[in-house]
C-alpha cells in the first residue's frame, strides 16, 4: 500500500509539473505578445506613419525632426520632405540624404562611414538608401552610431522622408533587424 502511495504522488507530482511548466511558458507567451505588440507613429504633417514595438516612445522634447522616436539607448528621428520645395541643390532624396551625412560630419569627431550607401527596395512602392557612420559628438567622448536613411515612395515622388537612428556601436547589430523593420513599414498615410 506504501509502494502504491509513493507511485501515485510521483505521478501527481510528474502532472503538476508539467502543468505548472506549462502555465509559465504560457505567460512568457502572453508577455512577449503584449510587449511586442506594434503601435503606429505618425509624422507631425500627418502623411506618414511607421510602426514600432510599444517599447518605443515618442519624445516630447521640441527637436528639428517631425517624429521623435527613442526606447534605451536608441534614437530615430525623422523628418518629411517635399522636393517641389527645393531648388536644385537639394532637389532629390539623395541630395538631402549627403546634405544631413556633411551637416552631421561638421559637429562630430572622428565620423567614420561603417556601411557603404546602399539602397533596400520595400514591396515595390519605396526604396530606403541606407548609409551608416560612427563619430563623438564634439566636447564629449561617447561613440555613436548614426544611421541614416532616406525613404523614397514611389506613389508620391514628391515626398520624400529622412530618417536618423542614433545607438551605441555596441547596441547597432542586434538592433538592426528590428531598426530596419520601422524603416520598412513605413507607409504614406497621404498619397
Amino acid at each position: 500500500m506504501l509502494k502504491k502511495n509513493k507511485v501515485v504522488l510521483g505521478i501527481l507530482l510528474t502532472v503538476f509539473s508539467f502543468i505548472l511548466i506549462s502555465c509559465s511558458n504560457q505567460k512568457n507567451v502572453i508577455d512577449d505578445y503584449i510587449n511586442n505588440s506594434k503601435e503606429a507613429h505618425v509624422v507631425s504633417g500627418g502623411e506618414l506613419q511607421f510602426m514600432t514595438d510599444k517599447k518605443w516612445r515618442i519624445d516630447e522634447e521640441q527637436g528639428p525632426f517631425d517624429l521623435q522616436l527613442w526606447h534605451d539607448s536608441t534614437y530615430m528621428g525623422v523628418m518629411v520632405y517635399h522636393l517641389i520645395d527645393f531648388n536644385d541643390d537639394l532637389n532629390s532624396g539623395e541630395k538631402l540624404l549627403n546634405f544631413h551625412i556633411d551637416d552631421l560630419k561638421g559637429k562630430r569627431n572622428d565620423f567614420i562611414e561603417v556601411e557603404p550607401l546602399s539602397v533596400l527596395e520595400n514591396q515595390g512602392n519605396s526604396h530606403i538608401s541606407q548609409v551608416v557612420y560612427s563619430g563623438v559628438k564634439k566636447g564629449e567622448s561617447e561613440k555613436f552610431i548614426y544611421f541614416f536613411n532616406m525613404i523614397t515612395f514611389d506613389d508620391n515622388p514628391d515626398l520624400v522622408a529622412f530618417v536618423l537612428m542614433t545607438t551605441h556601436p555596441s547596441d547597432f547589430e542586434k538592433e538592426r533587424p528590428e531598426l530596419d523593420d520601422i524603416l520598412s513599414s513605413g507607409e504614406l498615410l497621404k498619397p
